[in-house]
């Protein structure tokens, strides 16, 4: 069984009742299989001791101290507890128990105790409001999780939710990764994963078992990637032969540019470096493909992405199709729309600009435009997206797959502004 399939509501672990299983509920944790899947954000290494002489000098320490008075400030509701402690350099420093007057009573003076926190000093002596304290014994040497938290529940409830659950249900748990990939990467088994996560012997097992999770979900994310690509292609790609992994073609065996592509590399003031060529070597030939592409255009700024997606739109419109380019915002999308007018206009395109904030004025004349396929290339916002798009552009042409393109189909209708990009110099309209 896998642990997302245990399907065990929460309220079934020992110690969750139903308040509690209200509070986890908000964070989202349902079921046992989502409790354990509950990792740290952080882990405390209380196997190292400090003594209150580093206090200012680390975030927090972990020491073994003794008890040696009670105080008290404030008056009536607002009265709260000091636990004054001393550790054995004879260092001493206040543990400020706001709204925990019942430590009183669990730490007399003269209690032995272990203490995890940070220290700041304040009216001249070290002080903690942010402080976990137990009887000396119980929890030192050990490393402890930390977990994302919500209102009403505590850490130490947490980890002892968390440690029933894993001692109720966590055997048996099988990975989710191929055993072969598993003993490959000598990954441990995902019970020892589970453990290890929630309650590690040493820092150490904690981290690998963190690195083995992420290996898993990355190892799983790029599974679903090749099952699509298999149902988009009918075959995987072949990494021996390079396809799809980085390895350049020779340019002998380039696909020879489109008209509108050839006219602008000429316009060019530089050549495209060799990497360029062969990125849009790969675009062409899935666009003239019979299948789907879906590729992620990756590279530092100034690379040339942006130049790299224009050639590829060049290639849809050569090839009959209209072309559609998002940017995630307006700001992005306008200087993209700029750019275009300035390098694109000029081999022939037909430009258009179209984001959610843009006014009606001209709208329903520009969406005929579109719909009659006299725009080949509209750049701009989600607002390319929405659903509103079938009335006003289902008679357009049709457009080849590409990075940069889409359907005028999926262009918007109701509701959204479309105006041609004014050439530079000229008046906006």
């Amino acid at each position: 069984m896998f642990l997302r399939e245990i399907q065990v509501p929460v309220s079934r672990v020992r110690g969750v009742g139903p308040a509690t299983a209200g509070i986890l509920h908000g964070l989202g944790l349902t079921t046992v299989g989502e409790l354990l899947s509950w990792w740290p954000r952080d882990w405390d290494d209380r196997t190292v001791l400090t003594n209150l002489s580093r206090a200012e000098e680390l975030a927090r320490i972990h020491l073994s101290a003794t008890v040696i008075a009670h105080d008290w400030f404030g008056f009536g509701r607002m009265r709260t507890l000091k636990l004054v402690i001393e550790d054995g350099e004879g260092t001493t420093a206040d543990l400020v128990c706001f709204n925990r007057p019942f430590l009183e009573k669990s730490f007399p003076p003269g209690t032995a105790v272990s203490v995890h926190g940070s220290f700041q000093r304040k009216y001249g002596n070290l002080q903690s409001s942010a402080f976990e304290i137990e009887p000396e014994g119980s929890g030192q040497s050990r490393v402890i999780p930390v977990y994302p938290l919500c209102a009403g529940i505590s850490q130490s409830q947490m980890r002892k939710i968390i440690a029933n659950a894993l001692r109720e249900y966590g055997r048996g748990i099988d990975s989710e990764l191929p055993e072969s990939v598993r003993a490959a990467e000598r990954l441990p088994p995902k019970p020892e994963i589970l453990r290890m996560m929630h309650d590690p012997v040493n820092l150490e097992s904690a981290l690998r078992a963190k690195n083995a999770l992420i290996f898993e979900e990355l190892f799983l994310f790029e599974y679903a990637i090749g099952q699509r690509s298999l149902e988009r292609r009918g075959k995987l790609p072949d990494v021996a032969a390079g396809e799809s992994a980085g390895k350049p073609r020779e340019e002998k065996d380039f696909v020879p540019l489109s008209p509108l592509q050839a006219r602008l590399v000429e316009r060019l003031p530089f050549s495209l470096t060799p990497d360029q060529r062969s990125v849009l070597d790969e675009l062409d030939r899935d666009i003239g493909s019979d299948s789907v592409m879906a590729r992620l255009l990756q590279g530092d700024v100034g690379s040339g992405k942006t130049l790299v997606a224009f050639l590829a739109c060049l290639r849809v419109i050569d090839e009959g199709g209209q072309c559609a380019l998002m940017a995630p915002t307006e700001l992005l999308a306008r200087q993209h729309a700029e750019n275009a007018a300035r390098m694109l206009e000029p081999v022939g395109v037909r430009l258009a600009f179209l984001t959610g904030n843009l006014k009606s004025t001209g709208r329903s004349q520009l969406l005929a435009r579109l719909a009659a396929g006299e725009i080949d290339l509209v750049i701009g916002t989600h607002a390319l997206f929405s659903g509103a798009s079938a009335t006003a552009t289902s008679g357009s042409r049709s457009s080849t797959n590409s990075t940069a393109s889409a359907s005028s189909r999926d262009l918007p209708s109701s509701g959204r502004q479309l105006r041609a990009i004014p050439k530079p110099g000229s008046p906006t309209s």
